[in-house]
């Protein structure tokens, strides 16, 4: 499975994606997990492609091959749907990181909506950024890996929750566990309703 994590740095996306590849070895399979980060360490864009299975040999999704878009951001998400496959899916952060380019003009969330629809065979909007506040604004990444966790990926539920304690410092295993547990609730919510899917 191929899956492309986007957003801008400070969102808490290499960590997310160290979490991902530690559920992967956790459940048996391979794993190869590539970065890139953009200018500004907070603020630039940050791409994670991982590749799962029984065997990997590289770690860059080309064009077009990706199962699974998990976006933190949806300019960020809207810049990487290209490596996504039409039959693929996406999970998207409604909430924009503010960027002034007087001579742009931003889409609108209708458009991304629309331009989702038209590229990605499924893809779900959740807030993740307010369910996150609501617990600690710190835990978006965990908020994000819990709503992925309810979709499809090649390894269960609890060992994301596992590579999760692993990865953090034991004072914060409760509020990380907590805000994953919001975003797989928030996700099984839309999948049962198809409340906000294209």
């Amino acid at each position: 499975m191929n899956i492309v994590m986007c957003g801008v740095g400070g969102q808490g996306i290499v960590l997310a994606s160290q979490v991902l590849s530690k559920a992967a070895i956790n459940a048996g399979l391979d794993v190869y997990c590539s970065e890139s980060h953009g200018m500004a360490q907070r603020g630039g864009s940050v791409v994670a492609h991982i590749r799962v299975g029984e065997e990997v040999y590289s770690g860059l999704i080309p064009f077009g091959e990706g199962d699974i878009l998990i976006a933190f951001e949806p300019i960020e998400a809207m810049r990487n749907l290209p490596f996504v496959s039409e039959n693929g899916k996406a999970i998207v952060n409604t909430y924009r990181i503010p960027v002034v380019i007087k001579s742009v003009e931003p889409p609108r969330d209708t458009e991304i909506r629309e331009f989702f629809r038209d590229h990605v065979k499924k893809s779900y909007f959740i807030d993740a950024t307010s369910i996150a506040k609501s617990i600690n604004p710190r835990t978006l990444n965990s908020v994000m890996l819990g709503a992925a966790s309810a979709v499809d990926l090649p390894f269960g539920k609890e060992d994301l929750k596992k590579a999760i304690m692993d990865s953090v410092p034991e004072r914060f295993h409760d509020v990380n566990i907590r805000a994953f547990e919001a975003g797989y609730s928030r996700m099984r919510e839309l999948l049962s309703s198809d409340e906000l899917s294209v």
